[in-house]
């Protein structure tokens, strides 16, 4: 994996083998249809209290669109973390930049928890 330069904004980066082991749990919550996407539904879920875990990809140009997301995982107590690239789960991602996995009540979770995913 080839060392690229990334903004110093985007705290904490994973490492190479964090990240595969997160985008294997980001492209098992996309075929559960546990996974939403973009800033905007993530600060939706945030608000609501249904995101459980945040992914941020720190080559989101400008970085600077995402970093209100930091603040309120925090203030939420949601964990968070930023990968290096935006080629994170499905590949019909409109909106680049966060996928967040929601536990459920909203119109694209299921109602159950899947078995070994959500607990």
């Amino acid at each position: 994996m080839a060392t690229e330069e990334v903004n110093s904004k985007a705290y904490p980066l994973a490492d190479h083998e964090l990240t595969k082991q997160i985008l294997d749990i980001v492209q098992q919550a996309c075929n559960y249809k546990q996974l939403k996407k973009g800033a905007n539904e993530a600060t939706k879920t945030l608000n609501r209290g249904l995101a459980e875990f945040i992914v941020l990809t720190a080559d989101t140009e400008p970085l600077e669109i995402l970093l209100h997301l930091p603040l309120l995982c925090e203030d939420k107590n949601v964990p968070y973390i930023f990968v290096r690239s935006k080629q994170v789960g499905c590949s019909n991602n409109k909106d680049p930049g966060v996928e967040q996995m929601a536990g459920g009540g909203t119109e694209r979770v299921t109602e159950e928890p899947v078995d070994g995913f959500i607990e």
